[in-house]
């Protein structure tokens, strides 16, 4: 009876009303560094595009040292913060380099508090049991307005955003927003709802997502990422999961005619940061033949590729070979040195 009770206190707490959240959260050796906070592009791109479904942005910090008790204590500190917000909060996370082995830690974290509590009432998965009771209490009147959420210091949230900067490449995008919200697809599902990867070094044996308590996992990969299989230790991709789709992305800057492999660094540039809250549903709601994304899977491989002048382009996994290969054909030069330089054939299939 006390678990029953607990249970649905937990529950209570965690369905207080208050507006969706993105974390971004820096990996490696990056606290000191500025793309991940209100003062850097990739922040502002994200921020832009959050505006879009009123989200709020929230700079997640952790030492940046990779040792498994600080990986760990950043990994609970995370799991407490995502507690800590009310009702319906929406959750989202990007995480680069080892902060997404921090997110899937924390998802380890909150699916064992789950199961604890769980098992001895129902025998059905906890990712089930989630999905059914957000759904069943979704329409009740909120708890309470208040919020955990600190805004970003100086930064207006929630209209007013200049999102010509993020979306000029397409027309008609806020129709597709619309079509997504109004689909159901963005209501509240799970306790993490989206995680996006970014250069993450793959360990599922240390490091493995609970899908039970993530909704669904775009784990992003370079090519051209040499930091990211630390000579050899970790893995580009996950196994094959009906929730985690693990894509390899390539870049196209202005001026160059075709795309690149970015760097380890590369995979959080402004152009991708502007376009990974539309990933992939309200591009596939966009519904244009070029862009693709209405062939996105999840439990498939795939590419994205993200054009500067053009936005982005998903090529599914049946493609992927054929799409490399007419790439190898040319040699590419590069407009900035922000990407590992390409030559013909080397702009190649990772294969997990």
């Amino acid at each position: 009876m006390k678990k029953v009770f607990f249970l649905a206190c937990w529950f209570a707490l965690l369905w207080s009303s208050a507006a969706p959240v993105v974390i971004i959260i820096h990996g490696s050796f990056a606290a000191d560094h500025t793309w991940w906070t209100p003062e850097g592009e990739f922040c502002q791109e994200v921020q832009r595009t959050a505006g879009y479904f009123g989200e709020r942005v929230v700079p997640f910090c952790w030492t940046g040292y990779p040792t498994d008790r600080q990986v760990d204590r950043a990994a609970l500190m995370l799991a407490n913060l995502i507690l800590s917000y009310p009702r319906n909060e929406r959750v989202t996370i990007i995480a680069h380099s080892f902060a997404g082995n921090i997110v899937s830690r924390a998802s380890t974290h909150l699916f064992v508090m789950l199961e604890k509590l769980c098992a001895p009432l129902s025998s059905r998965p906890i990712r089930e049991i989630l999905e059914k009771a957000y759904q069943e209490l979704k329409e009740r009147p909120p708890v309470t307005a208040a919020s955990f959420v600190m805004p970003l210091p100086g930064q207006q949230l929630h209209g007013g955003l200049d999102n010509t900067v993020t979306l000029r490449q397409l027309s008609n995008i806020q129709e597709a927003v619309t079509k997504f919200i109004a689909s159901g697809g963005y209501s509240k599902k799970n306790i993490i709802d989206r995680a996006i990867y970014l250069g993450t070094p793959v360990d599922e044996e240390r490091f493995p997502p609970r899908m039970d308590v993530i909704g669904s996992l775009i784990n992003l990969y370079s090519a051209g990422d040499r930091v990211q299989p630390v000579i050899g230790f970790y893995q580009r991709a996950y196994k094959d999961h009906a929730h985690i789709a693990n894509v390899q992305v390539l870049v196209k800057q202005k001026g160059v005619s075709l795309p690149v492999n970015p760097s380890h660094g590369g995979v959080h540039a402004p152009i991708i940061g502007r376009w990974l809250l539309l990933l992939p549903e309200v591009l596939a709601h966009y519904n244009d033949a070029e862009h693709n994304f209405k062939a996105f899977a999840y439990g498939k491989k795939g590419i994205i590729e993200f054009d500067e002048q053009r936005g982005p382009r998903y090529i599914p996994s049946h493609q992927r070979k054929q799409y490399l290969a007419s790439i190898n054909q040319h040699p590419v030069k590069l407009k900035k040195p922000n990407a590992v330089p390409v030559k013909p054939g080397t702009v190649t299939e990772v294969v997990p």
